[in-house]
């Protein structure tokens, strides 16, 4: 358990921020008829090549797309909600064409107060999309709960990596 701001205002804001540095970023953002607290995006390619850029081995782009939602008390209701869009409206923002590798379908939830069933459907939340049979790469969920009065913050497993990256900027 660790001391998280207690405005979520102020905790949404400094993650948006964080991200500013290397993503993207927009606040607040809408999107398929959804309002959040932000967005940020992130692309990064990789590629191997022989002598020019014309001979090229293997490519592979990997992408991130972070949704930041904010509100009073989540349920698992709600994070069900919020769940389902990321698994069919957001996927949208996922392009399969050629060298795609991966891509992440991130959202991050700062509540004041979280049901503990809430915290139970973060943890079990899994999606994974391939595309032509992972040939042109896949999409994975990455989910982020954050309780600030709990001062907990609880992931998906592939989320994990965000746990420590949430607690640094919240708590500095």
């Amino acid at each position: 358990m660790t001391h998280l701001p207690e405005n979520r205002d102020i905790a949404t804001k400094r993650l948006i921020d964080a991200h500013a540095a290397h993503y993207d970023v927009t606040s607040p953002y809408e999107f398929s008829g959804r309002a959040f607290e932000g967005y940020a995006e992130h692309h990064a390619d990789a590629g191997g090549y022989v002598l020019t850029e014309r001979a090229k081995l293997w490519d592979a782009g990997t992408h991130d797309y972070v949704f930041f939602a904010s509100c009073a008390h989540a349920t698992a209701i709600h994070l069900a909600g919020l769940v389902e869009f990321m698994k069919t409206d957001a996927l949208e923002k996922v392009v399969p064409e050629q060298g795609h590798m991966t891509s992440y379908l991130t959202l991050i939830v700062v509540a004041d107060t979280v049901d503990r069933d809430a915290c139970n459907l973060a943890r079990r939340a899994r999606f994974r999309k391939n595309f032509k049979l992972g040939m042109r790469g896949w999409a994975d969920l990455r989910l982020a709960l954050v309780d600030l009065e709990r001062g907990e913050t609880t992931t998906n497993n592939l989320g994990k990596p965000l746990h420590a990256v949430i607690e640094r900027i919240l708590m500095h």
